[in-house]
């Protein structure tokens, strides 16, 4: 796709989602900005590293979803893959702390800017589907060794199950959020390592070190989403 092209895909979707997310879900333009500039940093994440690796991805904003950085993943490493994935939650934990900041000033919609980039960090990190947590999820089980592999989807899907439950328990969230707890385990379940051997897998240090990482700031991302408000 052309730079021309790419732009106005831009442009366009990013009209038509503060169009649909004022009109159908906050009605409030200030939120809308505050949603919008997140996903777009979040977005942004993912662009920049891909261009450091040499790619030509494009940003486009999915209406009332979010959005996507377009590239063909097929050509990427596990430990590319793992980067790519990781840099988007990691933008809105940068923007968290960002947040945090700007309510310690009494800045207008600070809690809902804290709020809503936290809560994007955990969503992102929940291994389903087409999230940021599904792909890094993946790099990580078919790089580590067989035991690790299996104990790092058992801790993630059982961990994940038990957050859902907690989410759905205290009211936050619908119940909806077990049901993909335990389909998280059972994917876990059937998972077997057929690219183990793959010249694109990382290192076992590597993969130990995006465990750990993965771990660390989907726990801390639950627990600050569990003690702050909801966004809306």
């Amino acid at each position: 796709m052309k730079t021309l092209g790419k732009f106005v895909l831009f442009v366009v979707s990013l009209v038509i989602s503060a169009w649909a997310l004022n009109r159908w879900i906050l009605k409030d333009w200030n939120l809308v900005w505050i949603v919008l500039l997140s996903i777009f940093f979040h977005e942004f994440a993912h662009w920049f590293v891909l261009k450091i690796y040499g790619f030509n991805p494009s940003i486009v904003f999915i209406p009332l979803l979010g959005g996507g950085t377009i590239v063909d993943q097929t050509k990427l490493t596990f430990g590319q893959n793992a980067t790519v994935a990781f840099a988007g939650p990691v933008a809105n934990l940068i923007l968290f702390f960002f947040g945090c900041i700007m309510y310690l000033y009494h800045v207008t919609y600070a809690i809902q800017f804290v709020s809503l980039n936290i809560g994007l960090v955990f969503i992102n990190l929940f291994p389903i589907l087409i999230l940021d947590g599904a792909r890094l999820f993946d790099a990580i089980v078919d790089s580590l060794d067989m035991k690790r592999a299996r104990s790092f989807a058992l801790f993630v899907s059982v961990s994940t199950f038990v957050e859902s439950g907690v989410m759905a328990f205290f009211g936050k969230y619908n119940f909806y959020f077990v049901f993909i707890g335990l389909g998280i385990i059972l994917r876990a379940a059937r998972w077997t390592p057929l690219s183990q051997f793959s010249e694109k897998a990382m290192s076992q240090r590597e993969a130990k070190i995006f465990a750990f990482a993965y771990i660390v700031i989907f726990v801390f991302s639950f627990v600050i989403s569990e003690i702050l408000p909801p966004f809306i």
